[in-house]
């Protein structure tokens, strides 16, 4: 599943063998809904009420890429599912931190 061209630069999502979702690009404007939207069924999909986020491939970070990180916690917090992120950027760690939201983004908060 990708939300817009890898070669292109901007982000896209897609599960690996694991089953982790694997999160990479850049995160810009026009693109988030249908990202928010590729999440959200990934989500579903997830097996045993788990699933982590991979963000190591995430090239910026900007309230945007928050705000999706977020819609994405409460979609799997309505779901059941327990969602986790893993491997951010020091960028993006600090900005949730200084948003204050680093303790609603399991994984962020404990870097």
């Amino acid at each position: 599943m990708s939300a817009s061209s890898p070669e292109r630069g901007l982000a896209s999502l897609a599960a690996d063998e694991s089953g982790v979702l694997r999160f990479s690009g850049k995160v810009i404007g026009p693109e988030v809904v249908q990202l928010r939207a590729d999440g959200e069924k990934a989500l579903a999909r997830c097996q045993e009420r788990r699933c982590e986020i991979d963000l190591a491939g995430v090239e910026n970070a900007n309230s945007m890429l928050l705000s999706l990180l977020l819609c994405w916690q409460r979609f799997a917090a309505e779901k059941g599912v327990d969602l986790r992120f893993s491997g951010a950027n020091e960028r993006l760690v600090a900005l949730a931190t200084m948003s204050r939201v680093a303790g609603h983004l399991p994984g962020l908060a404990s870097l």
